[in-house]
C-alpha cells in the first residue's frame, strides 16, 4: 500500500542518528536463550523512535503513549485437528 489521504497507515517516525547515550540491557547467551543466564552489557546506543501512528492515528510521542487504544483485536481461527 501507500501512504496517501484515506488510507490506514501504520508508521514510525525515526531518528536513527538519535543518541540513547550508554544504555543498559541483558544479553542471552548467543547459542540459546535458555541455557545460562545472560550478562548485563553495557553499550552506547544510537537511533530512536520519535513518534508512531496506527491506521492513522497518533499512539505514541516522545515517551508518551495515546490516552485511549485505537487498535482492533484480532483472534486466531482454531486450526482444524
Amino acid at each position: 500500500g501507500g501512504i496517501a489521504e484515506g488510507n490506514d497507515a501504520d508508521i514510525a517516525v525515526w531518528d536513527p542518528e538519535a543518541d540513547l547515550g550508554e544504555v543498559l540491557f541483558m544479553k542471552h547467551p548467543s547459542i540459546s536463550a535458555y541455557v545460562g543466564i545472560g550478562s548485563i552489557v553495557s553499550e552506547t546506543m544510537k537511533g530512536q523512535v520519535l513518534a508512531t501512528f496506527v491506521r492513522g492515528n497518533l499512539v505514541y510521542r516522545r515517551g508518551n503513549h495515546a490516552a485511549s487504544p485505537c487498535g482492533r483485536v484480532i483472534l486466531s481461527s482454531p486450526t482444524p485437528e
